[in-house]
């Protein structure tokens, strides 16, 4: 029996990904944690379905907690922030707006990184 495997092990960051102007406002708004939020929540979505990650009402608290318990120490964020910097990703077009109010978070770039990153699986099952 073939296993099946939904997330990536791995993912590529583009070179430049620090100057894109929704990192800039970000970093302005949030500081540098707010950086740290984002590949938190990168790691969940490329990790678990691998391109999206479902953000209704009843998944909002959990994955604000675990985000909050992946990033720990002096500035760690509480979730109530964390809750703040996806409603900015999503304003500031990292996230995709349409499906962030279907209660999914995911983008045009996550989708392709998925993409690429299944290209020499055997089977890749998409819902």
């Amino acid at each position: 029996m073939a296993i099946t495997k939904k997330g990536l092990d791995y993912y590529s960051v583009y070179v430049g990904k620090y100057a894109q102007r929704g990192f800039r406002y970000i970093r302005r708004d949030f500081g540098s944690v707010g950086i740290d939020v984002w590949y938190s929540l990168m790691d969940m979505v490329y990790s678990n379905e691998g391109y999206y990650l479902p953000y209704s009402d009843a998944d909002r608290e959990d994955i604000c907690w675990d985000i909050a318990q992946r990033i720990f120490g002096k500035d760690a964020p509480a979730p109530e922030l964390i809750r703040e910097m996806i409603a900015g990703f999503v304003t500031r077009g990292m996230l995709d707006d349409a499906m962030f109010a279907k209660g999914i978070l995911t983008s045009r770039e996550i989708q392709e990184q998925y993409y690429l990153g299944t290209l020499k699986r055997k089977s890749v099952t998409v819902v």
